[in-house]
């Protein structure tokens, strides 16, 4: 009687794991097939939940007290990279310090003046890049 129910219950295990192998099996051809339509809207969903903390991450007074460096920075360094001629390392780079910032929720003035020194190293290494360029 003991070993009956031993395989019963083992029995049971191997049913319900097997069921919720086949559960996930479904959910995953699902998601494979539509992976193009799901893909853009949690890309979306990241994207904005990304931003938000960054932007939350900014101590207060920061960009007002350093504005026209900040904008300098940003207008050389994405005008770079939108023309190619920031090196994938270097955005490496400035996004590993932005996200290094960002493990314990805040960025400090000193995080943000070294995200900001980064993006200016490889913003004004190459020719062409410059501030105040016009596109």
């Amino acid at each position: 009687m003991a070993w009956s129910r031993k395989r019963l219950v083992v029995g049971g295990f191997i049913v319900g794991f097997a069921s919720c192998a086949l559960l996930m099996a479904v959910a995953g051809s699902i998601a494979w097939q539509h992976r193009y339509r799901l893909a853009p809207r949690l890309a979306r969903a990241y994207a904005a939940e990304l931003g938000a903390q960054l932007l939350r991450a900014v101590p207060d007074g920061y960009v007002t007290k350093n504005r026209e460096r900040v904008i300098a920075s940003l207008d050389a360094f994405t005008n770079g990279v939108a023309r190619g001629q920031v090196s994938k390392a270097d955005i490496d780079r400035v996004t590993s310090l932005l996200f290094a910032g960002l493990a314990d929720g805040r960025l400090s003035y000193q995080e943000l003046d070294r995200v900001i020194e980064a993006m200016d190293a490889a913003a004004f290494s190459h020719p062409g890049v410059g501030r105040g360029e016009a596109r």
